[in-house]
């Protein structure tokens, strides 16, 4: 890992990612017959699985003598970049298994 890539905080990657998954629910018309509680229920799931992955990969980090003294709430950029991709490339089944099985 560089030393000199830039870290993100949490907050601002979180929130990006959510546009992201807003964005993507609002293009297609098969959300918006569903009940809100149901849409805001995962997006409280996805909040959470993208907070999980993100503090799993920072404790892998602390664990290192290296990178011990990385702080709470922030990632490397290629790190949080990963966490996005992977969450992204499993979205549809999470959408299919979580929402339109309703």
């Amino acid at each position: 890992m560089n030393n000199k890539q830039e870290l993100l905080d949490e907050k601002h990657a979180e929130a990006e990612y959510m546009l992201w998954v807003e964005k993507t629910l609002d293009l297609d018309k098969r959300f918006k017959k569903l009940e809100p509680k149901y849409i805001g229920k995962f997006f409280m799931n996805e909040r959470f699985r993208f907070s999980n992955a993100f503090h799993i990969k920072v404790s892998m980090y602390k664990g290192t003598p290296r990178y011990r003294g990385i702080e709470d709430g922030y990632l490397f950029e290629d790190d949080v970049r990963d966490i996005v991709e992977k969450l992204q490339s499993s979205f549809l089944e999470r959408v299919l298994k979580e929402l339109l099985l309703f």
